[in-house]
């Protein structure tokens, strides 16, 4: 039903796998502890665990293989992304 509203609209629906999202840390990529709605990480970030998957599911999104949904990065800055990986590409205007 959304993806039949989306398109009707001219929204593009995109799938991401969502394993490990709330699980990985959206700062360094660290699979970390949850406890509920709570997420922590080893290198000090504490975040709600729905918070946490967001910006997980976001960056999954924004660095999706060239054949995967459309990037809203453009350039060469813009690489693959898997959950739970070490190492995080960052995204544009963060800090």
């Amino acid at each position: 039903f959304i993806e039949y509203k989306a398109l009707e609209r001219g929204i593009v629906v995109v799938y991401v796998d969502p394993r490990n999202s709330s699980k990985t840390c959206s700062r360094c990529g660290e699979i970390g502890h949850r406890n509920n709605h709570h997420f922590s990480c080893s290198c000090g970030l504490k975040a709600h665990a729905d918070s946490n998957a967001a910006h997980n599911l976001r960056r999954a999104y924004v660095f999706a293989p060239p054949d995967g949904p459309p990037s809203l990065s453009t350039g060469p800055e813009a690489t693959p992304f898997a959950l739970g990986s070490r190492k995080l590409p960052a995204l544009a205007g963060s800090s």
